[in-house]
């Protein structure tokens, strides 16, 4: 079990966006799929995002499920589907469920949401083995978004030129701190849009900000219209550059 302790004030914590959603329009329930590919020309897999779908009135849900293919598939298998709730008034998230499966296991994921406790947990069935693994994680601090949520929370924001937001994403066993800024407004796909620049770092023991080395740097687009879809994001990741780019869009 791994767990780390709110005992001070992080000075990072200064800036932090509050637990609230932004000024523009609330997105419309939509549907979305991406391609995912490197440098735009070799394909690589593909994401389908669903947000807005109301849950027992006081919540909504945003969900993904997709994967791998092709030569990717082969290098690098990998399949998966989330779900989480989230509170419509704050934009924060309740639950995270989901489950992942790559060459060697398929993990079940499960995260909740109480206050500033965070409390994870990870089923791990390894391919070909009868034993099971358990892996349980805690986090404490407020607030916190996971992966869904900060998409939401960002697009809210008037997202004016030279714009920053600070704010913190659980999105399985770690936390990180994500710095957004708004570099310029230019067309995407034939259509108006927003560029944005994100820098991402890991939240590691004792609270202290370390380098996350998997994730170099990272441009994305989102639409400069009423719901600001996502149209592209391109990453410098250690496999070098990924895409993910929008292929289509309906409403709910």
């Amino acid at each position: 079990m791994s767990a780390f302790g709110l005992a001070a004030e992080p000075a990072w914590k200064e800036g932090i966006d509050p637990a609230a959603p932004g000024t523009h329009a609330a997105m419309r329930p939509i549907e979305a799929d991406y391609r995912l590919s490197w440098k735009g020309m070799i394909d690589a897999g593909s994401i389908q995002f669903v947000f807005g779908e109301t849950h027992q009135r006081t919540t909504f849900s945003a969900r993904a499920k997709g994967g791998s293919r092709g030569m990717a598939a082969k290098l690098f298998p990998f399949q998966f589907e989330y779900r989480t709730l989230i509170d419509p008034r704050t934009l924060q998230p309740k639950r995270f469920d989901g489950w992942e499966t790559d060459k060697k296991d398929t993990t079940e994921l499960c995260t909740r949401w109480s206050g500033e406790e965070i409390e994870a947990r990870e089923v791990i069935h390894p391919h070909g083995m009868d034993r099971v693994f358990h892996r349980e994680h805690q986090f404490e601090f407020e607030p916190v978004l996971d992966v869904f949520s900060a998409m939401l929370h960002v697009r809210s924001q008037p997202l004016e030129q030279g714009e920053r937001h600070r704010f913190v994403i659980y999105p399985q066993s770690s936390a990180y701190l994500v710095e957004t800024v708004v570099t310029g407004r230019e067309d995407k796909f034939g259509k108006p849009a927003i560029r944005m620049e994100l820098d991402m770092r890991r939240i590691g023991e004792g609270m202290k900000l370390e380098p996350y080395k998997k994730l170099r740097q990272a441009t994305f687009w989102l639409a400069d219209d009423r719901d600001r879809l996502l149209l592209e994001l391109r990453a410098k990741v250690f496999i070098g550059d990924v895409r993910m780019s929008l292929t289509g869009a309906r409403p709910r």
